[in-house]
């Protein structure tokens, strides 16, 4: 059985689907490291990918770029239709060129967890709403580009740029939005919501975006900007595998991010954050694109980490120093150093690169300080710090070096340090088993499914959701959990997600769906299980429960109860307590007063008496 797939290193051109999934369709965890896919055509959706499964996206290009012009189309995500329950993860990529009717770049579904980090998203088309991004669900975007995207909508409430419909919502900070029209009626509109069910709120700033319109909600008192020109250049190759829209110094995003909102490096790899106007602070700037203006001392010119890691897993940390080639003079009694180590980094080794020499630096356990006597650094010479090892336990994990020289007198030593973020992200191993009732149900009567939720798994389990689907021959009842988690019905109304919170390490919850059978015949519950955590084993993540649904039982009614007849003398009524009623009785009981009464009225009319 295949747990899932890599591609590194590949091109998919040119293909092409009479259904979905143009270029890839996928219903597995994939990743793809490197990869282009451009000129593909779905007739639905997912022109490049579709996917219904956990993606990981990393030095990716999903459409145009030089020497491939043909752009990726389908109906829904031109380049990306993604749905399901899973967390996708876009990085360092570019989503450029493509078209679709909704959602010219991704189109994104409600239980999908998406985050896209240091990625372009520009000149894609659509011929409704959401050339960049249309989405039901919860989208996060950390130091994107959203440049350049046409949307045919006569109205800016589509959103050119990014869309919302339904439960849609999207989280942005660093953020850059520029040049994104509704073509339709020829006016700015990076933003917006479309759908009966449109509600406020749905674009919330986490601070320090760009936009050259007000359509993404902006807040200033978090440093957003508005109706602001990020003066991006055009999409073009800057260094790194994929294409970016770059800045120029003293343009309005350089330096103006959040530091503690930004990656490690931007869409090129290169470092972040970096004095790019050159006014000695090292700040993020907004988009995906980083300037590096390279000062005339000794400094820092590059560093490598990834932004999550597993716990357990290798966690390789890098710095580059240079001395500028407009140095004053060559740099003497170079020394190059780490803050103390964390106590969770299993340190396994350091490495110290100059000149294409590769040598070893003393590791001090009892400081947990790396120490690297790098000696003389020439003008225009970069020497590199690695550090191999591992997190060993789950949260946010920092790593800083500095570097040094005892002369010349450095005049800027801002920039002689810098400093790695890295999330560690746990091991889990979702497993879901379920039950349907005991006896074939009925139509109209009742189907309980029980499931349990177990994290088998070494490390807690955070963010747990279960999805429920009942598409035929079903009517949703109720779905409860033993934990007191919440649970919604979809809007289709074929669908249920609970939301179970956190589940340590061999823990487990319960739960039950009632349902009520429509008609009769076969049908099939699939539950699914997903945890924002990495999950070791997914192949037991989803269970189906089949069931056989007989026809509704008749109802047979009652017999009405024979009254007893007296068989005494004296005739008449005979009482027959809790017997059935007789109308007759009534009727000869009411008649029999009827006559009294009227007996009494002659004889007072006559005159008469006893």
């Amino acid at each position: 059985m295949v747990n899932s797939v890599t591609l590194t290193d590949v091109r998919l051109l040119d293909d092409q689907s009479g259904t979905a999934g143009g270029g890839i369709s996928s219903a597995g965890p994939l990743t793809l490291d490197n990869v282009l896919l451009s000129g593909n055509i779905a007739v639905t959706n997912g022109g490049a990918i579709y996917n219904d499964a956990q993606l990981t996206i990393r030095n990716f290009t999903i459409g145009t770029t030089s020497g491939f012009t043909t752009p990726n189309s389908a109906e829904g995500g031109g380049g990306i239709f993604d749905t399901g329950m899973h967390n996708t993860d876009i990085s360092g990529s570019a989503i450029v060129g493509n078209k679709g009717v909704g959602g010219g770049g991704i189109s994104a579904r409600s239980l999908v967890t998406m985050t896209i980090t240091n990625t372009t998203i520009a000149n894609n088309e659509a011929s409704d709403v959401g050339a960049g991004i249309t989405t039901n669900g919860p989208i996060t975007l950390k130091n994107d580009t959203i440049a350049g995207n046409s949307a045919a909508n006569d109205s800016t409430s589509g959103g050119a740029g990014l869309n919302a419909f339904g439960s849609g919502v999207y989280n942005f900070v660093n953020t850059a939005f520029q040049n994104n029209l509704a073509t339709g009626s020829g006016v700015s509109a990076s933003c917006g919501c479309s759908g009966s069910s449109c509600k406020s709120g749905v674009f919330v700033s986490q601070g320090h975006n760009m936009s050259d319109d007000a359509t993404c909600a902006p807040n200033t008192s978090l440093g957003d900007f508005s109706k602001t020109n990020a003066q991006l250049q055009a999409l073009a190759g800057n260094g790194g595998p994929t294409e970016t829209m770059a800045l120029l110094m003293n343009t309005p995003a350089v330096d103006a991010g959040d530091n503690a909102n930004c990656p490690n490096t931007d869409q090129r790899g290169n470092m972040r954050p970096a004095d790019g106007n050159l006014k000695g602070n090292m700040t993020c700037d907004i988009g995906a694109y980083e300037l590096f203006t390279p000062s005339n001392d000794l400094h820092v010119s590059g560093k490598r980490a990834h932004n999550r890691v597993r716990r357990g897993q290798p966690a390789e940390v890098g710095f580059d120093f240079t001395n500028d080639p407009g140095a004053s003079a060559d740099a003497t009694g170079v020394t190059m150093t780490t803050d103390p180590l964390p106590s969770a980094y299993d340190f396994a080794g350091a490495t110290m690169t100059l000149g294409g020499t590769a040598t070893s630096c003393p590791f001090d356990a009892s400081s947990r300080v790396v120490s690297c006597d790098v000696g003389t650094l020439a003008r225009g010479q970069t020497v590199s710090l690695d550090l191999q090892g591992s997190a060993a336990a789950v949260g946010t994990m920092e790593i800083t070096a500095h570097v040094s020289a005892t002369a010349p007198i450095d005049l800027f030593p801002d920039n002689n340090t810098s400093t790695v973020t890295m999330l560690v992200q746990g091991n889990s191993n979702m497993a879901i088993t379920a039950t349907g009732p005991t006896q074939n149900p009925t139509v109209n009567g009742s189907a309980p499914v029980s499931f349990t939720v177990k994290n088998l798994g070494p490390d807690q389990a955070n963010n747990v959701q279960v999805l429920a689907r009942f598409q035929n021959r079903m009517r949703y009842q109720k779905m409860q959990l033993s934990n007191g988690g919440t649970c919604t019905l979809g809007q289709d109304n074929a669908n249920s997600v609970c939301k179970l919170g956190s589940i340590a390490s061999g823990a487990s919850v319960t739960g039950t769906l009632n349902l009520q059978p429509t008609s009769e015949g076969t049908a099939t519950v699939d539950l699914e299980v997903a945890t924002d955590d990495y999950d070791e084993d997914v192949s037991n993540n989803v269970v189906s429960v089949p069931l056989t649904i007989a026809a509704e039982t008749p109802t047979t009614p009652t017999t009405p109860t024979t009254p007893t007849t007296s068989t005494s003398g004296g005739g008449g009524c005979v009482s027959q307590p809790g017997g059935p009623f007789d109308p007759t009785l009534l009727v000869l009981a009411l008649g029999g007063v009827a006559g009294i009464a009227s007996r009494r009225w002659r004889k007072a009319r006559t005159g008469g008496g006893r």
